[in-house]
Parts: structure tokens; C-alpha cells; sequence
């Protein structure tokens, strides 16, 4: 997530926000799922009065000067399924 202005705003101000969903550069499932899940995050900010811009693309198709702009999302009370890529801070690198 990238947001402007990072700080405090005045009441006739407005965020712009930027979210990008990264799947795996191996991931070979269908997107749309995930596109729906950015789509959902993006219409609860538009709600909030943010202007949202959002995307998915896979990590392979982003520069490192691109993802120095976002902020990951963290959620402490997530819980990861068995199954499925991890995030890389969880996930054992061999």
C-alpha cells in the first residue's frame, strides 16, 4: 500500500492510495480471486473518501524501485493455512 500524503489530513483533504496484491512468480492458479480480495480492500477505502488505484501483478513483474513506494500490510491475528505460499518474514528461505 502506498499512501499520500503519510500523514494526518484536514477535513476537505484526500488520500491517494495506491494497493498492490503480489502473488508468487510461480503462482499458477487463477488470479481472480485475489483480484476480487484487492477489489474489496479498494471499495472499503473508496467508502472511507480515499481515492484508490489498485492492481495485482506478480512479483516477478515488479521492480525493487516500484515496491520501495508500498508498505505491506501486517495483520498480527492472521493465522496461515497449512497449505499455500507463506509470506516471506514467516516462510523458511530452503
Amino acid at each position: 500500500m502506498d499512501i499520500h500524503p503519510d500523514t494526518e489530513i484536514g477535513e476537505k483533504e484526500t488520500y491517494h492510495v495506491n494497493l498492490l496484491g503480489l502473488l508468487p512468480a510461480n503462482f499458477a492458479d487463477d488470479q481472480s480471486k485475489a483480484n476480487s480480495i484487492i477489489d474489496a480492500y479498494a471499495d472499503i477505502m473508496r467508502e472511507a473518501g480515499m481515492e484508490v488505484r489498485s492492481a495485482v501483478r506478480s512479483e516477478d513483474k515488479i521492480t525493487v524501485a516500484a515496491m520501495r513506494d508500498f508498505k505491506r500490510l501486517y495483520y498480527d491475528d492472521l493465522s496461515f493455512r497449512g497449505k499455500g505460499p507463506l509470506p516471506p518474514e514467516v516462510a523458511t528461505p530452503f
